[in-house]
């Protein structure tokens, strides 16, 4: 070809080249400039989560009041989410029952619909179960919707996540929303954060709570051992230590029981609360759970009155008929003195936000009746030390009496009667030795 048209040929494929760089050089700049983008909306994203994460930190640090915790971290989240209505779910120790503990934007009756689930019940039952998150797009038309109100409510979309603390699921925290909503998988992981946040302060609230009942307990313990220890008289102090115990865990009945070895029975001392009819019951050891205790010299609880085969049935049906409704829950700890077992307390329903007792309750009462069986055990050391100071002063009595009496049937009737009285006998006769006989002349008594 001619020399101008290589020359040419050769600066048109050269433009085309450098046309192509520039082409691939701007589009990767674009592309880096997109996922630039993207970058910083990942991190503005990540950078909101932790700043909300970061105040429902701050809002459930500021209290150890678990309601005032429960109710700032719900409107917070909710705040955070952009959501208008939700919940917090605690699952009761004794019975793993799911309890609403915290709750905003729900009407009373939907509250009243959806509290106290069972494990692997409805939405929040599945994951406190499963420990997994949950997503619902509509609750009405999902088959796991047990309670019909929140549907009726015209509530729709649904995100659920456990609280967990240590290892354990303590409850569930859900949000729910009016209208249609896409939870995405930053939202729920937005929410497990929250949920594990609220769920180590739940775990803080407890300690602490357990810890103030428990430094109540044993103030009142101090208290109630110092108020036993103080009488001496031993039918008073009987009806006193049951009173106290019952007091002391909160109670709805307690009965002290003293144990007849040679008849192998309790019988009921004294008793107190909705158990004071049971005063003067006797039950065989082998078939109650008092003498359960009594027998293996140990402490018992039983939460399931109903369905323990050491209760005592005869008994337990007595105590219900009396008081109109069932027993649920007993606690048992054996009075134990210079290792001889002499009795029972026995509590009956625990009172208050526990209906069950646990076994703080167990040690709180098997300490207590430490202390009853040494106040017991002082009473009847003192009881015997009046009686042989009795004896005494009535030795001292018949010898001054009879130093002055000349009249043998008069000194021995006033003898006989003398010592009837002072040591409490059925009957005194005295005998005089008459040839090879003794001879009763005297007696008092029948």
């Amino acid at each position: 070809p001619p020399f101008w048209a290589t020359w040419w040929f050769r600066g048109a494929a050269a433009a085309l080249i450098a046309g192509g760089v520039v082409a691939g050089y701007r589009l990767r700049v674009r592309s880096i400039e997109t996922r630039s983008r993207e970058l910083e909306a990942e991190v503005a994203e990540r950078t909101k989560e932790l700043a909300a994460v970061n105040a429902i930190s701050g809002v459930v640090s500021r209290s150890l009041d678990l309601e005032a915790i429960l109710g700032d971290a719900l409107g917070s989240t909710l705040e955070v989410m952009g959501v208008e209505a939700g919940g917090i779910y605690l699952a009761e120790p004794e019975s793993g029952i799911l309890c609403i503990a915290a709750q905003r934007g729900l009407s009373a009756e939907v509250v009243g619909e959806i509290d106290t689930l069972k494990m692997g019940e409805g939405f929040s039952g599945r994951v406190a179960a499963s420990g997994e998150p949950l997503v619902v797009r509509d609750i009405a038309e999902d088959v796991r919707l047990t309670r019909t109100a929140v549907s009726d409510a015209e509530l729709h979309s649904l995100a659920v996540v456990p609280l967990r603390a240590k290892g354990s699921i303590l409850g569930t925290l859900f949000v729910v929303t009016a209208g249609f909503r896409e939870f995405t998988s930053a939202d729920v992981d937005l929410l497990v954060a929250i949920g594990h946040q609220i769920g180590v302060a739940v775990e803080n609230a407890g300690l602490y709570a357990d810890t103030r009942n428990r430094l109540a307990q044993l103030s009142a313990l101090q208290h109630t051992a110092t108020a036993v220890a103080s009488t001496l008289e031993p039918e008073r102090l009987l009806t006193l230590i049951i009173e106290q115990a019952t007091e002391l865990l909160d109670a709805r009945g307690g009965i002290l029981n003293l144990v007849d070895w040679e008849a192998w029975e309790d019988r009921v001392v004294a008793a107190a609360g909705s158990a004071v009819s049971t005063i003067g019951v006797r039950s065989r050891l082998e078939a109650s759970l008092s003498g359960w205790a009594s027998l293996h010299r140990e402490a018992v609880l039983s939460n399931a009155l109903q369905e323990d085969d050491r209760v005592d049935r005869v008994g337990l049906s007595r105590l219900e008929a009396h008081q109109g409704s069932a027993v649920e829950s007993a606690a048992v700890a054996p009075l134990i003195v210079k290792d001889q077992v002499v009795g029972t307390l026995v509590l009956i329903d625990k009172q208050g936000d526990r209906r069950l007792f646990d076994h703080d309750d167990l040690d709180l009462l098997q300490t207590f009746a430490n202390h009853a069986a040494t106040a017991i055990e002082n009473a009847r050391l003192f009881e015997a030390e009046q009686r042989r100071a009795e004896q005494f002063r009535v030795m001292s009595e018949v010898g001054s009496r009879i130093a002055s009496i000349l009249s043998v049937d008069e000194l021995l009737s006033q003898i006989a009667r003398l010592i009837q009285e002072a040591f409490g006998y059925y009957h005194v006769g005295i005998g005089l030795i008459e040839g090879d006989e003794v001879v009763y002349r005297v007696g008092a008594g029948v």
